[in-house]
């Protein structure tokens, strides 16, 4: 699994350990936005197998120092190895379809990812919407009928959590971008 969108800001954790040997780039798309200050100088961050000369875990390289990753003693850091890229892998080492997001339960295949990397259409993973379909809240295709549901169901309705929603452009929207009205061939 991995961060897409954000970066990650660690401090003031006295009682933290184990942030020096968690590969940050494994996880993170972007590791140079990210603030992980390294709080607790009393820590072993001893991972698994060490302690018994025996390397349990995969080293990586950051900063010029080859280290073994993991999370606490007892747990190593899975390494998504280069062959898969950011797509992730099964449980038994076999590459993630490409559109996935969070792992998957079978290889290369995209109706058995955990989450999506860009849109959800029946029941699948997709890199962008059928032109019968709308973009979504950004993750999801729906097609004309969702969309003109939620407008009929919420429009004036009042009820708290009722998004209504327009067709704009390739979306179904909560509301019309700044400078755009309701014209005939909308909802």
């Amino acid at each position: 699994m991995n961060t897409k969108r954000g970066s990650v800001c660690i401090e003031k954790n006295n009682e933290l350990c184990y942030l020096a040997t968690i590969d940050w780039s494994r996880i993170l798309d972007s590791v140079e936005d990210n603030y992980i200050v390294l709080n607790n100088k009393e820590c072993g961050d001893v991972c698994p197998g060490t302690a018994k000369d025996k390397t349990n875990c995969p080293a990586t390289v950051i900063n010029g120092q080859f280290v073994e990753r993991c999370w606490t003693h007892s747990h190593c850091q899975k390494v998504c190895w280069t062959i898969c890229k950011s797509h992730g892998y099964t449980a038994g080492g076999l590459c993630c379809h490409r559109e996935r997001l969070g792992g998957c339960s079978e290889p290369d295949d995209p109706t058995k990812c955990v989450t999506c990397h860009n849109f959800y259409l029946d029941g699948r993973c997709v890199e962008t919407c059928l032109p019968s379909y709308y973009h979504f809240w950004d993750w999801r295709c729906v097609n004309f009928s969702f969309c003109q549901d939620l407008y009929c169901r919420c429009r004036g309705s009042g009820r708290p959590g009722c998004h209504w929603c327009v067709i704009c452009s390739s979306g179904c929207v909560p509301e019309y971008p700044s400078g755009y009205t309701m014209g005939s061939g909308n909802l």
